[in-house]
């Protein structure tokens, strides 16, 4: 996967996400255990068995959405989705913030570039954001 300047850039952006997410506290408590049992009772092991752990569940996690984004061998067009579901959110007064693994929505207090005032929905999935935007923008 990371053989290229390409998949070179994505493994940094791999370990960027994953060292916002530890300044941020956000850890998964299942793979920091899995480190520590790995690392017995190593307190120096612990974090890089984590980040090592991590990284591969984000790996999976990208595989496992381009798999489910395949219909037979005909690829989903994902990026002009994700720009017709944050076209229509925008509209409506949020705002998408989008990582490797995630989108987060949020309102703003004012129209951009405004402060966002609040995380209203989140979710991994596209589909999901779709069928929530299209409720959320049907009932306002």
């Amino acid at each position: 996967m990371f053989g290229n300047k390409y998949g070179r850039r994505s493994e940094e952006k791999i370990y960027s996400q994953i060292a916002k997410e530890l300044e941020d506290g956000l850890i998964s408590k299942g793979l920091w255990l899995k480190a520590e049992t790995q690392a017995n009772g190593d307190e120096s092991k612990i974090r890089p068995l984590y980040v090592k752990f991590r990284f591969q569940s984000i790996v999976d996690e990208i595989d496992i959405k381009n798999d489910f984004a395949k219909i037979g061998n005909k690829p989903v067009d994902t990026k002009a989705r994700k720009e017709e579901v944050f076209k229509l959110l925008e509209e409506n007064g949020y705002f998408v913030k989008s990582s490797l693994t995630k989108f987060i929505v949020s309102r703003y207090s004012k129209p951009p570039p405004g402060a966002i005032i609040k995380k209203v929905y989140e979710t991994s999935d596209i589909s999901e954001l779709e069928a929530w935007a299209k409720d959320a923008c049907k009932n306002k």
